[in-house]
């Protein structure tokens, strides 16, 4: 284990995907690791999500649900309600979002959702 917030021993741009479940807004810190086209996969606890949506290196490409049937589905290709906030009028602020770090409830939710780096 270590601590995300201090610099890693990891060379910049060469991580393909970066898993954040549970482990707070590790993104706007370790998003130099990961290569141009790799991958951010993370659920919206602790807010991880929503500051991706938030982030423009990031672009979302599909997300997770759950299925009676197979436990899990990937979707990808129209995603905008899983980006919409459930409440109207909710104004998504990346200091507010640091300060509660509580997530942005959506007209769908997801497990999980997966970003590729730009």
């Amino acid at each position: 284990g270590c601590d995300y917030l201090q610099p890693l021993d990891v060379k910049e741009e060469s991580v393909d995907i970066l898993l954040s479940f549970y482990a707070g807004i590790a993104s706007r810190t370790c998003s130099r690791y990961i290569k141009k086209g790799g991958l951010l996969c993370c659920n919206d606890s602790h807010a991880e999500a929503s500051m991706a949506l938030l982030d423009s290196v990031f672009e979302l490409i599909a997300v997770v649900v759950p299925s009676e049937k197979q436990g899990y589905n990937v979707i990808e290709g129209d995603l905008k309600e899983y980006t919409i906030p459930k409440k109207e009028k909710v104004k998504i602020l990346e200091s507010e979002l640091k300060k509660t770090m509580r997530g942005i409830i959506y007209r769908k939710k997801a497990v999980a959702y997966v970003f590729k780096k730009l």
